[in-house]
């Protein structure tokens, strides 16, 4: 096989060691000193690391990568980060290119929106539970007997007897 890199490029430090480069190659688990010597290597670039040999370049195309709109790209000497500028500048001129990125945020925003009414929904219900248990310790802190504790609020028999 020919050499294979998949590259992770992320604005978050994926391992938390501050590192600007986590490299992998494929091993036995078995026996960490056989390599499966195949060539394919994982590559996580974290764009907000502080700690590890890189060179300048990458370390500006990671500082870029980070926050594009902080990053002086006129004054830059790096070639690729001027070679995306341009091809962002392109894009954003490209009628169907705008379209696909709208429908896309958009897209983005309506499953943010439908992730936070699962999550109020979700949020309800166990407060709804808990409330449930609450009331339901303080019927047997008080003597009610369980049945009649579990058709007031609602809960199993099996879980206000294991309140007990």
């Amino acid at each position: 096989l020919k050499p294979c890199y998949v590259i992770f490029i992320c604005t978050f430090d994926p391992f938390e060691d501050n590192l600007y480069r986590y490299s992998f190659e494929n091993l036995c688990l078995e026996n960490p000193s056989r390599r499966l010597n195949d060539e394919s290597y994982k590559l996580f670039f974290n764009t907000r690391g502080t700690n590890g040999e890189i060179s300048e370049s990458l370390k500006d195309i990671l500082f870029y990568m980070n926050d594009p709109k902080k990053y002086p790209v006129e004054q830059t000497k790096t070639i690729l980060i001027k070679k995306i500028e341009r091809a962002v500048e392109v894009a954003k001129k490209d009628e169907e290119w705008r379209r696909a990125y709208m429908f896309q945020q958009l897209r983005d925003w309506d499953m943010q929106k439908l992730g936070e009414k699962r999550g109020l929904r979700q949020g309800r219900e166990e407060g709804i539970q808990l409330s449930k248990k609450a009331i339901a310790k303080n019927m047997l802190a008080d003597g009610m007997p369980v049945e009649k504790i579990v058709y007031l609020t609602g809960l199993s028999l099996n879980e206000v007897r294991k309140m007990q």
